[in-house]
């Protein structure tokens, strides 16, 4: 690896190797497995070329016992974090490459656009001519997602090896959720840019024996590539409004936000494909792998810094039910694609109206896939629902039934009896967050036909279970 010393302040190729991975349904002890399996993987592969730091809400983790340690702990919300830097004359330790970190932030020089240089002039030519225009103005925007063979060229103030895992407890289960993210400089990765995302994309296989629920892309391009243009969602459940929120958290657990060179699709959001169909009419050169677990890895026979946009689209069309069903509203005057990201966007996912341009998926989320618990959460939500009705002096707030059904629908996934007292425990803790202390008190009066329809319910779905 190449380090970016003698560059500093000059323009170089900003492009990222990254591997970006969700996951979701994890348990605890394979949660483990997967924090250590990304540490050691990091460190054998570029611990011997950079020094490498990784940390932990400002704690070091220097070794699997501090991971352990962080893990039975046993937060809400828990995660590591990895900077590094090439070895060089100037980062021979993490004391030294902190004192470089900060000459990087200062060797800043302003780009108000903040894109890559040879951006504004394809820009200004090409699209900016076309803003006043409707179709014509759809036209340049499909040209530019098109455009291949560009690098992102700007002055480089960024670490040259960045990533981390972010994990919280998941809903209506009693597991984990979380995001994987590696990004690693193509102008550092050298000749070796290739090597490193077969490596990334072998990594993601390997995940997929420990979790069963991930899924992954490898691509080159930058750090926001697949979050800027599909990352605002809104599902909409006709059947409860206040359990909207809910599913758009459950969808971006659960949905792959883009593709790239390598993607693999866990063995749940493989289902939701139709792969023979689709193989049959595919016009790239792509390699197909159903792994052990079930999960499917995806290809294109090309070098990774050789991918065209339009194979891009193929395999976007390919996996389109697996993707986030999301989109984003912009004004005219973006500069879109001002770092050449490499995202594929169909033709049909840009719309003009107006001054605004809209760039969304067009398919929905299969609330099945994103919610296996609904049919459970239903039923709860229903008897809470019912038994309000019938006190109507009661003050319905549309949090509370929800929030309740949410926790029994925790306690439902351990498939035990729910006891009485372990009612009572979940009643107290709902109604201490959405009632005052006065109504509080009102509500725990009458409570006991709720408890008592609650357990009949409970217990009756978990002997027929």
């Amino acid at each position: 690896m190449r380090s970016t010393i003698d560059c500093l302040g000059k323009t170089i190729s900003c492009s990222r190797l990254i591997l970006g991975s969700k996951f979701f349904g994890v348990s605890k002890g394979n949660l483990l497995i997967l924090l250590e399996d990304f540490y050691s993987f990091v460190n054998n592969h570029f611990g011997n070329e950079c020094v490498l730091e990784w940390s932990c809400d400002e704690h070091a983790i220097k070794s699997c016992e501090d991971i352990k340690q962080m893990c039975l702990q046993d937060n809400p919300i828990m995660g590591m974090e990895l900077r590094g830097n090439v070895l060089s004359s100037m980062v021979t330790n993490k004391a030294s490459m902190r004192k470089y970190e900060r000459l990087l932030n200062n060797s800043i020089i302003n780009n108000p656009m903040n894109c890559s240089a040879d951006y504004m002039a394809f820009y200004n030519k090409n699209v900016k001519n076309h803003i006043s225009e409707t179709d014509g103005f759809k036209k340049a925007l499909i040209d530019l997602f098109n455009v291949d063979d560009r690098e992102y060229i700007d002055i480089d103030n960024k670490d040259n090896i960045y990533g981390d895992i972010i994990v919280k407890k998941e809903l209506y289960c009693n597991g984990y959720c979380g995001e994987i993210r590696l990004s690693v400089s193509c102008f550092c990765l050298d000749s070796a840019v290739n090597k490193t995302a077969e490596n990334f994309f072998l990594f993601s296989k390997k995940l997929t024996q420990t979790v069963e629920n991930i899924n992954s892309a490898v691509f080159i391009g930058t750090d926001d590539d697949d979050s800027r243009y599909f990352s605002g969602i809104r599902i909409r459940d006709p059947k409860a409004i206040d359990r909207n929120y809910m599913l758009d958290s459950l969808a971006r657990e659960r949905y792959l936000l883009n593709v790239g060179w390598a993607t693999v699709l866990s063995s749940s959001a493989a289902k939701l494909l139709n792969m023979q169909a689709l193989l049959c009419n595919s016009t790239v050169d792509v390699s197909t792998e159903t792994l052990n677990s079930g999960a499917l890895a995806i290809v294109l026979n090309c070098d990774a810094g050789r991918v065209k946009m339009g194979d891009l689209k193929v395999i976007r069309k390919m996996v389109y039910p697996a993707l986030l069903p999301g989109g984003m509203i912009f004004n005219k005057d973006t500069l879109f694609r001002k770092c050449w990201e490499t995202v594929p966007i169909l033709d049909e996912e840009i719309s003009i109206d107006g001054q605004l341009v809209k760039i969304a998926h067009k398919g929905s989320a299969n609330i099945e896939y994103l919610f296996p618990e609904k049919e459970v959460f239903d039923t709860f939500y229903d008897c809470i629902s019912a038994w309000l009705n019938d006190n109507p002096t009661l003050l319905r707030y549309s949090g509370f039934p929800h929030h309740l059904s949410e926790l029994l629908t925790i306690e439902y996934s351990n498939k035990a009896l729910l006891s009485d007292e372990r009612l009572n425990e979940l009643l107290k803790e709902c109604i201490k967050i959405w009632y005052t202390k006065i109504d509080g008190i009102r509500i725990c009066k009458r409570v006991n036909t709720l408890t008592k329809i609650l357990l009949l319910k409970y217990n009756s779905m978990i002997t027929n279970f």
